[in-house]
């Protein structure tokens, strides 16, 4: 039975960590151990627990106290950008290599692909995150509400891992396609893509319009990394044509999510 270290708690107004023996391990762990942010990913790793329920419980407890330091601004950010290089470095106003620098400090990757997926996409990925979220209220959004950091989905509904994509029309050979990129060995049960007709990705302005994909993960194929969707529903000569078998109206997103 793990030692009881009441004394050492803040009140518990919420729950963070859900097993609560767990939660005593790591802070009588961090009681005895803590010594700086580098800890963070130390702890998660001895538990079996992801670094940004680590980092909160610490916080929330009083090991981690808020300064002006550079660690302390770039691995608050870390945790509230679910990781994202782009949005820390503009976040904290540093350089990039500076943030990178502090990250791998606090023995935390930079995740340069992020960096890179970020400066690909601009804002629509955002737009698609959000507009996910308008359309499916009962969502929980496990960047903003539960910071995992976790790269393979961002959403959790009725049990289920959603990973909310957005891809732009784009030209290929004589047809339109959609691009949806995936790791075929760490895949959500759904993907939801919004897909828009617009040319331009980049573009700060939402689209015009879209169509919704929620596709399961047992439907892609596990030898490749990415799928082309011919944009034309009707055109059965593209090997592709099944994915729009998945297509769903926006109205009933919500419902149909809620009900699987």
């Amino acid at each position: 039975m793990t030692e009881n270290i009441e004394p050492y708690l803040q009140p518990q107004k919420r729950q963070i960590i859900a097993d609560k023996d767990k939660e005593q391990q790591l802070l009588k762990m961090a009681k005895e151990h803590y010594t700086s942010y580098a800890d963070v990913a130390k702890f998660a790793d001895a538990l079996n627990l992801r670094a940004g329920i680590v980092y909160l419980t610490l916080k929330y407890h009083g090991f981690i106290k808020q300064t002006e330091t550079t660690q302390y601004r770039v691995l608050d950010s870390y945790y509230r950008h679910n990781g994202d290089l782009k949005e820390i470095t503009k976040d904290v106003g540093l350089t990039v290599w500076i943030v990178a620098k502090t990250l791998e400090q606090l023995n935390l990757s930079p995740n340069w692909a992020s960096y890179k997926d970020r400066a690909e996409t601009g804002l629509k990925g955002d737009w698609a995150e959000n507009e996910f979220k308008r359309l499916v209220p009962s969502a929980i959004d496990m960047n903003m509400q539960y910071q995992m950091n976790n790269p393979r989905f961002d959403f959790v509904v009725n049990n289920k891992e959603i990973d909310v994509k957005y891809s732009s029309v784009r030209k290929v050979r004589c047809s339109k396609q959609y691009a949806l990129r995936y790791d075929p060995d760490n895949l959500p049960d759904f993907f939801c893509l919004f897909a828009s007709d617009d040319e331009v990705e980049k573009s700060d302005d939402p689209p015009s319009g879209y169509r919704i994909l929620l596709l399961p993960k047992e439907i892609l194929p596990k030898n490749k990394t990415q799928i082309n969707i011919n944009s034309n529903p009707d055109n059965e000569r593209a090997s592709s044509s099944m994915y729009w078998d998945f297509a769903v109206e926006p109205a009933a997103l919500s419902a149909l999510l809620e009900n699987i």
